[in-house]
């Protein structure tokens, strides 16, 4: 029977840890030793028959009945020593590159900036620019990728776009056009979104018989529409939808937008806060053609390329959580021109100013195929 306290138990497991770290550090030096003849001999880091011949010799050893906690161990133990190689080996730049083309951030840059929004006047969009800078000066283009080319050509210093809805989920066309677009997230806003029934002048919520709004909005008020038995009809932009309205002028014809909306295209509000959810907000990014950067940052986005084989995202995830960060959104958006294999958009927690940072993002490109830095930047 063992009467050992638990304090008494806890010192024996410390005293097994200290074994176990000396040992590991000591396989890391003869993993570097391993690095050193790959160098010398140009040898791929990556050769999986050692991993499994290890996994197995350990299996066998050790008991098979073992192989769960064995293979989860290792694979840890593994990965780590790849990275040690490929830290040995490769470059370093990665990192300092970012940095060196990094803007340091300056009041002025987001004092009455030119802005690009998708849609018209009065759009969540419109809004949330009004948010996130002084006095900006607004253009609007029909769609996002124009907004995206706005920035890219110089025409618009910044360009504001929806990344994602507390209720709807991710804006997936935003994420595509980011990843091949060369610009950068520079600000991110949640906007409080409360919905609007909008008709014209004389209208009632009873003659409500089509709804016209963006198919997000739609989608937040969808339990709203059933309950009033109202069509739904998809617009670009929910105060677009307020214009369609206006331009209808029928009083069976209503649009879910925003109270600004109202006052602009002089309609009427029919009910407020028709969202399903209370706590409904949307996710605003600011992009531009520079990584404007500052000590206040607390968000680094970026989308990573990996080996499409077993474990790969778990292991680039245990990169990550060896700084100690945390992981706030990651996104699998389907890669080009292949067959069911993804691309992998991440939210993290961090800044460039942070040393950490820096290297963290060394080790990941050390390990991905390819990584996009999307931005260092503060979420609001």
């Amino acid at each position: 029977m063992n009467n050992l306290t638990l304090k008494e138990i806890r010192e024996k497991i410390d005293s097994i840890d200290d074994k176990l770290c000396k040992l590991y550090l000591d396989r890391i030096v003869e993993v570097i030793e391993v690095a050193k003849v790959k160098k010398n001999n140009s040898l791929n880091v990556e050769v999986s028959s050692r991993e499994q011949e290890i996994i197995d010799r350990l299996c066998k050893e050790f008991g098979e009945d073992n192989r769960r906690d064995i293979t989860f161990i290792y694979s840890v133990i593994m990965n780590y020593s790849k990275l040690k190689q490929r830290e040995y080996l490769g470059s370093k730049e990665f990192a300092s590159n970012i940095k060196n083309e990094s803007v340091l951030s300056k009041s002025e840059f987001f004092l009455k900036p030119t802005v690009a929004c998708q849609g018209v006047s009065g759009s969540y969009s419109h809004i949330a620019s009004g948010e996130m800078f002084v006095e900006p000066k607004i253009k609007f283009f029909k769609n996002f990728k124009d907004v995206i080319t706005a920035v890219s050509s110089g025409e618009c210093d910044f360009g504001v776009l929806p990344m994602e809805n507390s209720t709807a989920g991710s804006v997936y066309e935003v994420y595509d056009l980011l990843n091949d677009s060369g610009l950068y997230i520079n600000l991110a806003y949640n906007l409080n979104i409360s919905h609007c029934l909008l008709g014209i002048e004389g209208s009632k919520k009873e003659d409500i018989k089509k709804v016209y709004s963006h198919a997000q909005a739609l989608y937040q008020c969808k339990n709203y529409l059933e309950n009033i038995k109202a069509e739904s009809f998809t617009s670009l932009n929910t105060a677009i939808a307020a214009e369609t309205v206006l331009k209808l002028n029928d009083k069976s014809a209503a649009a879910i937008a925003s109270k600004k909306a109202s006052d602009i295209y002089g309609l009427t509000v029919l009910d407020e806060n028709i969202q399903d959810n209370i706590h409904n907000q949307t996710r605003f990014i600011a992009i531009s053609r520079k990584n404007i950067y500052s000590d206040e940052d607390n968000r680094i986005s970026l989308i990573v390329n990996l080996e499409h084989k077993k474990n790969s995202l778990f292991n680039f995830m245990s990169i990550i959580s060896s700084y100690g960060l945390n992981i706030y959104k990651i996104e699998s958006r389907p890669k080009k021109n292949s067959d069911y294999e993804y691309d992998f958009y991440f939210d993290i927690e961090g800044k460039l100013s942070d040393k950490n940072i820096l290297n963290l993002l060394n080790d990941m490109r050390a390990y991905c195929l390819k990584i996009t830095f999307l931005g260092g930047y503060r979420e609001i």
